[in-house]
C-alpha cells in the first residue's frame, strides 16, 4: 500500500469515527417523546474521495436537522416551494409555532444568517475544505463548517441526502485523470547549496580588522571543528558538508528525483566546493546560481517557475533550502534546519536523513496538493473538535470545570512543516498524564496517571457509581475490575489507533479509549485533557 493512500485511509477511518460520536450525542429524545428516526451527516471532505470534482451542489441536501443544546428541535426542508420549517419542539424552539412553516426569501435571509464577515470568512473555510457553495446558501454553510447559528442553533445535514450528488464530476474529467495517470511525469528535487548541503567559513581580513580582533588567518582557522575541506587555496576558508549527503544524493536519485540545484553563490564557488564534497555536478540536471537569478533592488529572488522551461511541471517540484524568504513562492518548500558547522556537534547532524523520511512520505504526490489537503483535515478536524467540546458537558452534573477543555489526540502523520518527523521523537501521548470521565456526555471525574497507578477524582459519585467519591489511589486491576475501563470495543479501537498512527496505544484502555472516542461501559467515555501546568488539575 503507498503511503498517500495510508494517508486517505487513516483521514476516512478518523471522521467516520468523530461521525459515529456526534450521532450519538446529538440526540433526538432529549426533548421528544416520541422522537422520528432522524441522523445527522457530518459532510464528509471530498478529499476522501479522489474521483469527484471538489464542487457541492447544495440542493442536494434536502434536510437540514436543527438542535438545541444538542437536543432536536426541528427540521428545514427544502421543497419546491421553499424552505419549510417543521418545529417539533416550539417550548424550546420558540421562534415558530408547532408544526409546518412555509419561510419566505426575506424571512429566509433574516433569520438564518452569519454577521456579514464571518460568513465571507465561513465561505471560503467551506472552500478550503473542498465545497464551493453560495454565499447567500447559510444553511449550508452551516452544516458544512458545524458552524452554529444565531449562537442558538446547530445545524446539520440530515441523512436524507444523495452524498454523491454533493460533488459533481464529469465523464470528460474522468477519461482526463485516466488519461493522465498512466504517465510518469518527471519529478525533479530543487537544492540549494550553503547552510543546506554545506557550510563554509572563511576568514575575512577587512571584518577582522575593523573589528579591532587580533585573530589571524592561521588562528581562526584554528578554532574551527575538524573535519571539513580547504576549497581555495588563496583563501583561508573550511567547507563542511553537511553529514550523510552522498547517502541522501543516492537515495533521492533512487527514488526516481531528478536533482537541480539553486544557490544565490556564485557558479565558480559551486564548480569548486561540491566536487570537494564527494558530489560531482554531472549528478544536477539543472544547475542555477546567482548569474543567473532575479534581483528586486538588492534582493535576491529564487523562482522555481524557471525550471518548467526544462520540462518539469510545478507541481512535481519539491525545493529543500534552509530559508523560505527568498522564494516568490513557497508552497513547494520542505524547508530544512540551518546548517552551521561551527563546532563538532555538527557531526551529529540528522536533517538530511528527515528530509529523506519527509520525500519518503511524500510520494509521487503533489506537495502543494498535500499541503491544502492537510489543512482542509486540519480545519475539519477543529471544528469537530469544537462541535465535540460542545457535546459533553463540563457544568452537566457538577461546577467549577467550565474552562478546561478536553483535547481532541489528533492524527500522527506525515507534516511537510514540522522539522522532526518521525526520528525518535517523544509522543505528545506520553505526556497527557489527566483524563476526563463523561457518562452520558456529562463530566463526572477524572484519572491522573502517576508513577504509583491512578488517582481517580469523583466529582459526581450519585451518578458515576462504581467507584468511590472523592480522591482514591487505585492501580489498573481495580479500575478494571469496577467497571471504570471496560467495555471497550478493543478491535475498533485498534484500528483506529494503527490508522491514526498510535498502534503503540492499543493494549492501554485508557489512552485507547482517549485516542479512539469509543465509548465504554455504561455510555461513559474518556477524552484526555492536555496542559503546559502539571499542576492545574
Amino acid at each position: 500500500m503507498s503511503q498517500d493512500t495510508k494517508i486517505d485511509d487513516s483521514k476516512v477511518i478518523r471522521e467516520k469515527q468523530l461521525n459515529e460520536l456526534l450521532q450519538n450525542s446529538f440526540r433526538a429524545e432529549k426533548y421528544l417523546n416520541k422522537p422520528p428516526l432522524f441522523a445527522p451527516k457530518i459532510l464528509t471532505s471530498p478529499y476522501a474521495d479522489k474521483h469527484f470534482i471538489h464542487k457541492v451542489d447544495t440542493q442536494a441536501i434536502k434536510q437540514y436537522l436543527v438542535y438545541i443544546e444538542c437536543g432536536l428541535v426541528g427540521t428545514i426542508d427544502a421543497t419546491p416551494e421553499g424552505l419549510v420549517v417543521t418545529n417539533l419542539c416550539p417550548r424550546v424552539w420558540s421562534e415558530y409555532s408547532e408544526g409546518r412553516t412555509l419561510l419566505s426569501d426575506n424571512h429566509v435571509k433574516n433569520q438564518f444568517r452569519f454577521p456579514f464577515f464571518d460568513s465571507l470568512d465561513l465561505e471560503r473555510d467551506c472552500l478550503r475544505i473542498g465545497f464551493e457553495v453560495d454565499e447567500d446558501d447559510v444553511l449550508a454553510i452551516a452544516a458544512i463548517t458545524l458552524e452554529p447559528l444565531n449562537e442558538k442553533l446547530q445545524v446539520l445535514a440530515g441523512d436524507q441526502l444523495d452524498i454523491k450528488a454533493l460533488h459533481t464530476s464529469s465523464a470528460s474529467s474522468e477519461q482526463e485523470k485516466n488519461s493522465t495517470d498512466d504517465v510518469v511525469k518527471p519529478r525533479l528535487l530543487v537544492l540549494d547549496v550553503d547552510n543546506t548541503l554545506l557550510s563554509t567559513h572563511a576568514y575575512d581580513a577587512e571584518i577582522a580588522l575593523a573589528s579591532g580582533s587580533k585573530l589571524t588567518a592561521e588562528s581562526y582557522l584554528e578554532l574551527l571543528p575538524s573535519g571539513g575541506v580547504h576549497p581555495f587555496d588563496d583563501l583561508p576558508a573550511k567547507t563542511y558538508p553537511r553529514p550523510h549527503l552522498q547517502l541522501f544524493v543516492a537515495a533521492v536519485q533512487a527514488m526516481g528525483y531528478d536533482l537541480a540545484i539553486c544557490t544565490t553563490a556564485t557558479r565558480e564557488y559551486i564548480d569548486r566546493v561540491l566536487p570537494l564534497c564527494g558530489i560531482e555536478l554531472a549528478e544536477f540536471s539543472v544547475i542555477k546560481t546567482r548569474e543567473d537569478l532575479t534581483f528586486r533592488g538588492s534582493r535576491i529572488i529564487k523562482d522555481i517557475r524557471m525550471y518548467a522551461e526544462y520540462g518539469y511541471d510545478i507541481d512535481q517540484i519539491v525545493v529543500i533550502d534552509d530559508r523560505k524568504d527568498v522564494y516568490y513562492s513557497s508552497e513547494n518548500l520542505l524547508q530544512v534546519k540551518e546548517f552551521l558547522a561551527y563546532s563538532e556537534a555538527y557531526k551529529g547532524d540528522q536533517e538530511l536523513l528527515i528530509m529523506l523520511k519527509k520525500l519518503e512520505y511524500l510520494g509521487d504526490r503533489s506537495l502543494p496538493e498535500l499541503r491544502k489537503e492537510i489543512g482542509s483535515y486540519e480545519y475539519r478536524e477543529r471544528q469537530l473538535e469544537k462541535l465535540l467540546r460542545h457535546c459533553f458537558k463540563a457544568d452537566k452534573y457538577v461546577a467549577g470545570y467550565e474552562r478546561y477543555q478536553p483535547t481532541l489526540i489528533r492524527e500522527r502523520s506525515f507534516d511537510p512543516d514540522f522539522y522532526n518527523h518521525d526520528i525518535e521523537v517523544n509522543n505528545p501521548v506520553d505526556d497527557i498524564k489527566i483524563f476526563f470521565v463523561y457518562i452520558d456526555y456529562g463530566l463526572v471525574g477524572l484519572i491522573k496517571v502517576h508513577e504509583n497507578g491512578y488517582l481517580v477524582d469523583n466529582l459526581c459519585p450519585n451518578i458515576w457509581k462504581n467507584v468511590p467519591g472523592g480522591k482514591s489511589q487505585v492501580n489498573l486491576g481495580e479500575l478494571e475490575a469496577n467497571n471504570v475501563l471496560s467495555g471497550l470495543d478493543e478491535v475498533k479501537a485498534n484500528e483506529i489507533c494503527k490508522a491514526l498512527g498510535y498502534e503503540e496505544y492499543s493494549n492501554d484502555i485508557l489512552r485507547a479509549a482517549a485516542i479512539s472516542l469509543l465509548p465504554l461501559f455504561g455510555n461513559m467515555h474518556v477524552l484526555a485533557y492536555f496542559s503546559l501546568f502539571d499542576d492545574e488539575l
